[in-house]
């Protein structure tokens, strides 16, 4: 009980506790209004945590969905290093299994200019023409189709400034090397192939360049030499993505026997991949639904069961599951043709029996969940899509008249000849960004599939609701503003708790003087009285 000494002091006053009747009433005014924005105050608390945990959950499942490699179930193995062999292209992948034997790398023209007494000793103003293409052992050159290229000397560029402008040019590289004897050579190095050796032609003072004769080459220029399942084949690169559809073959060393390249789509690894990205999806889903679920028979609600974002979110992230995929072909995919069933929980579950059987029918529509597509059913129409294209999923049809005439999905497209082969393109609209090129010259038409892949459309939802001005930002924002507000309401309610308790002291302290003033005049009374008694006596 707080000591009021101003009523103890003044004896002639009411007799009440007058600080204590003050705080009493300034509580019973004060309180509930604290209590209140104290209850609001935790409420936002806990929404903001609840928030940190949804980012913290969306983070965890964009980790997860970042794998590069996600949709390729393929098993590529080569049986000797010699050979390397690595997925260029999943759509053009097929079970394969092929014999390559290497009886030739691929080499590049190598030329060495010698006998120079510094790295940088001046070589004379003058220039040098460069010519591209094969040589013969008579030796005789034999030039490309290239356009040769002419390097400038001045008088005052050296030997590492004529290293520097040879690797300059495509197709070249140079440098200087100590020889060790206090001599220095230059060092050229053409890119592999027969047809990218050089002829250098040059003139006094550079005629020590000149390479007419052939003189300066330390190794030839070739082809690499290796066979496919007994087919002699010869490329002008040891990487090589032309001979087993949507591998790279990358060779290393000659082969003294035959090696066994494999790639075989294995449907167990699909469903370990596929059961993963169910298990992604569930955690995320089961997230969204614990925050905003609503007590039933007792249980108590999600600290988010009335916030509209997070209502928004759960709607969004069930829709990407049951929304078809559309451009994988004539017919949309479902989630549920590979065997996902929503059970009534809301989680998703995975048929083993029914995966495995359109792993064997149809593996498409597995890629479909990983991999986004774009592509034209003829081999005569390749798609291309810049950076800013967006085109909508679908399957839309390709009408090539002839090389100035094409519309896609009856949409007229622009012309434009690229090393003479037609392409047609859209500026604007829906195909803003698409380019399509006819390698078919005879009029044709083709259906063009643009499909975007389930991983993709979940890693463009997290995206968004992750993005600075997403729906989870922008929420959390609205709350720590609430919060701010609340705390600047409780510091406003501590200065209005001093104002009416300074009230209260101000009108109870009046009242004291009042009734100390009453109680004087009223003794003052009683002793007149009282000696008006004595003196009628």
């Amino acid at each position: 009980m707080a000591v009021d000494y101003l009523s103890t002091l003044n004896s002639q006053g009411s007799g009440l506790n007058i600080t204590q009747l003050v705080q009493s009433l300034t509580a019973a005014e004060i309180e509930p209004k604290r209590a209140q924005l104290s209850s609001q105050k935790e409420e936002i608390e806990l929404s903001i945590s609840e928030m940190g945990k949804l980012q913290a959950g969306m983070e965890t499942l964009r980790s997860a969905l970042s794998v590069e490699s996600a949709g390729l179930a393929f098993d590529v193995a080569s049986s000797s290093a010699a050979v390397g062999v690595e997925i260029s292209d999943i759509d053009a992948l097929e079970n394969r299994t092929a014999s390559v034997e290497v009886t030739a790398l691929a080499q590049g023209q190598v030329l060495e200019f010698t006998n120079f007494s510094t790295a940088d000793q001046i070589l004379g103003a003058g220039s040098l023409e460069i010519d591209f293409g094969s040589w013969s052992d008579v030796p005789a050159f034999t030039a490309s189709s290239r356009t040769a290229v002419t390097i400038t000397l001045s008088a005052t560029d050296g030997l590492d400034d004529l290293a520097t402008k040879l690797s300059a040019v495509t197709g070249l590289s140079a440098q200087v090397i100590a020889k060790g004897d206090g001599k220095f050579s230059l060092a050229v190095l053409t890119d592999t192939g027969a047809a990218s050796a050089i002829l250098i032609t040059a003139s006094d003072p550079l005629d020590d360049f000149d390479t007419t004769n052939n003189a300066n080459q330390i190794v030839a220029a070739s082809d690499a030499a290796l066979s496919v399942d007994g087919i002699a084949v010869t490329r002008s690169s040891n990487t090589i993505d032309d001979l087993l559809p949507g591998l790279t073959l990358s060779l290393t060393a000659t082969t003294a026997s035959p090696v066994t390249v494999v790639a075989l789509e294995d449907p167990d690894l699909a469903e370990a991949e596929m059961r993963a990205f169910v298990d992604a999806l569930n955690t995320t889903g089961a997230m969204l639904r614990e925050a905003s679920k609503r007590g039933i028979n007792g249980a108590s609600s999600g600290p988010l069961v009335s916030d509209p974002t997070v209502a928004a979110l759960k709607r969004s992230f069930a829709a990407l599951t049951t929304t078809p995929l559309d451009g994988f072909g004539d017919d949309a995919i479902y989630l549920s043709n590979l065997g996902v069933r929503t059970e009534r929980d809301g989680s998703l579950s995975l048929d083993s029996d029914v995966f495995q059987a359109v792993m064997a029918s149809d593996p498409a529509q597995y890629r479909a969940i990983f991999q986004s597509l774009n592509q034209s059913s003829s081999e005569g129409v390749s798609v291309n899509l810049a950076s800013f294209a967006a085109p909508p999923a679908g399957a839309y049809a390709f009408e090539f008249t002839d090389a100035n005439t094409a519309t896609l999905n009856g949409e007229t497209l622009i012309q434009r000849t690229v090393d003479g082969v037609p392409e047609f393109y859209k500026i604007t609209g829906d195909f803003a960004g698409v380019s399509l090129r006819v390698t078919d010259s005879s009029p044709m038409s083709a259906m063009v599939y643009f499909g975007e892949s389930l991983i993709d459309r979940v890693r463009d939802f997290v995206e968004q609701s992750l993005a600075t001005d997403g729906d989870i930002a922008l929420r959390t924002s609205r709350f720590e503003t609430d919060m701010r507000d609340k705390e600047e309401s409780l510091d406003d309610l501590v200065l209005s708790e001093t104002r009416i308790n300074d009230r209260y002291m101000v009108k109870f302290g009046a009242m004291e003087s009042i009734v100390t003033q009453l109680k004087s005049t009223g003794s003052y009374l009683t002793s007149m009285l009282d000696a008006w008694n004595k003196a009628g006596e």
